[in-house]
This record gives C-alpha cells, structure tokens and sequence, in this order.
C-alpha cells in the first residue's frame, strides 16, 4: 500500500531543507509549484511505489522531500 501524496497540480509548496547531501541542493527549502505527481515501480523488488512531484521547470523530488504547502507570503516571494 502506498500513501497518496496531499499536493495537487497548482498548489505551490515548500521543499524541505537538505543538510545531509541527499536530494537537489539547489531546491533545499524552495518554494515551487506542482505540475503533476507520477508514482511508478521501477523494479520488480521494489516493495513498494514511490511518488515523485514534478514542477514547471523540469524537476521533481521524491514526495517526502516536500515539507508542507507553502505560505501566501512564500508564494509572492517566489513567484
């Protein structure tokens, strides 16, 4: 059983802060808006799927790399 992801496409939300060398360094603690949400299994011992975010520009993360929605006054900064 996966967990479904609460992000929907549009909503904007804030990346965690990585400190630990895992993850894309140059989204730690972004604030980026949700294209789409995908969730595969990508090999055939892999217990489980994994849900990934992907954003405007291309990228995407790992669901769990998302700390929260992000704030009004996060979004105006960001946009």
């Amino acid at each position: 059983m996966t967990r479904i992801p609460p992000y929907r496409p549009g909503t904007w939300v804030k990346l965690k802060a990585t400190h630990n060398g895992r993850g894309a360094p140059d989204l730690s603690g972004k604030v980026r808006q949700v294209k789409s949400l995908t969730c595969s299994i990508t090999s055939a011992e892999q217990p489980t799927a994994v849900w990934r975010v992907h954003f405007h520009d291309g990228r995407c993360v790992e669901w769990h790399a998302v700390e929260r929605e992000a704030t009004e006054s996060e979004i105006r900064l960001a946009s």
